[in-house]
């Protein structure tokens, strides 16, 4: 492929991302697992896109409007501040994985893979506080506890399902992106 990629190219591949972790959310959304919630696997195509888009532009541009895309499968919110803490800072917290390819300059794979893992594992930590903080604010009246608790089963398991995957397709994930960005 060429070296100078046209805008449309990165419109499509931002496109092709943007659809994948549609899909995904649409097929586990109406798998509900715990708690009456499906497994978040569009956490992987989330993270992955923002690996796989090599251009600034586009790779800022998957990031905003991802998680607003998201919102075609209508979530069940408390009010409007609900919506944007739990639906929308609960994936913008996942932007160091815009950075990720560029900070992590290793030739060690497994290096990678495990700085690549630890931040998958602590991004979805701390996306289990969000969830837990809109719980107490909105849905369990100031209990922190019975907020965590409720909370917990969701992303632990979403963590179990996640960061295998992620890792098993780590290696193929990243010689797409040199075939992709060449």
């Amino acid at each position: 492929m060429q070296k100078n990629k046209s805008e449309i190219y990165w419109i499509t591949i931002t496109g092709i991302l943007v659809s994948i972790c549609l899909v995904l959310k649409v097929i586990f959304y109406f798998i509900p697992i715990i708690n009456g919630y499906g497994l978040e696997l569009y956490l992987i195509g989330y993270i992955y896109g923002m690996q796989l888009i090599k251009k600034m532009k586009w790779k800022w541009t998957f990031w905003l409007i991802t998680p607003w895309l998201l919102l075609i499968i209508p979530p069940t919110v408390a009010n409007f501040w609900d919506l944007l803490l739990e639906y929308i800072l609960a994936l913008y917290i996942f932007a160091p994985f815009i950075f990720f390819d560029k900070c992590v300059k290793l030739n060690k794979t497994w290096l990678q893979l495990v700085l690549f893992s630890f931040l998958i594992t602590l991004l979805i930590f701390l996306k289990l506080l969000i969830h837990t903080i809109a719980g107490v604010l909105w849905w369990t009246l100031n209990n922190w506890y019975g907020s965590f608790i409720f909370n917990l089963p969701i992303y632990g398991v979403t963590l179990a399902f996640v960061l295998p995957i992620s890792i098993i397709i780590y290696k193929p994930i990243q010689k797409l992106n040199s075939s992709i960005n060449g």
